[in-house]
């Protein structure tokens, strides 16, 4: 079963979309995003880990454990939740696509007390014109706000704005050595006062590209 990126995002969307009985839900896309990324890297994780690292409470860990269990992504057991045959298509996906999410220190950016990173791969770079969707999208999960870079030709671009290689060679080398990106691959940096709203900021971004 081949299950293309698009088509991955797309099928997460809708089980946001489907009825819930119950309190409204505490999560979106980019926690559910994050929860097959850490079940497939972690091969098995316990419900309350998997609270901990999504930084979600346990009824809300529940509730997105009991959705990704109807659609047949996710399997529990005592030991823990584990990807399906479906899960593992969905993960592999997302992960052809998100390469890194990691928090990272450059001051000279203004944004924040903390800042997080999102290298994309294989996107469709004419999705970003100036990068207020992705900056939107940061700022609506909690960040304070987000730049999007494309990496090209050895520089990386603020599209429609500045050649962040000419303008800040030292921002730019920084940038580069965390991520070591390739040609045409998309850094959306958020940053923010609070680490978790930083990360989904950051997430939320990339989501806005896939």
């Amino acid at each position: 079963m081949t299950l293309y990126p698009k088509k991955t995002f797309d099928s997460l969307y809708k089980i946001l979309k489907k009825e819930n009985i119950g309190p409204s839900l505490s999560f979106n896309v980019s926690h559910l995003v994050q929860a097959i990324r850490l079940i497939g890297k972690k091969r098995n994780i316990g419900r309350k880990k998997l609270a901990e690292e999504l930084s979600l409470g346990e009824g809300a860990v529940r509730t997105l454990i009991k959705k990704l269990k109807a659609e047949n992504i996710i399997t529990t057991s005592k030991s823990g939740c584990t990807l399906t045959e479906k899960g593992l298509v969905l993960f592999n996906s997302i992960e052809s696509k998100i390469k890194e999410i990691i928090p990272i220190e450059i001051k000279e950016l203004g944004m924040g007390k903390y800042q997080v990173g999102v290298l994309l791969h294989h996107v469709d770079t004419r999705k970003v014109s100036r990068g207020v969707e992705q900056r939107d999208a940061a700022i609506k999960a909690g960040a304070s706000g987000a730049i999007t870079l494309i990496f090209e030709d050895g520089n990386l671009i603020m599209p429609t704005l500045s050649n962040l290689s000419e303008e800040y060679p030292n921002i730019a080398k920084k940038i580069i050595s965390i991520f070591k990106p390739k040609d045409l691959d998309v850094i959306i940096i958020a940053g923010g006062e609070k680490l978790v709203s930083v990360k989904y900021g950051a997430l939320s971004a990339a989501l806005t590209l896939l």
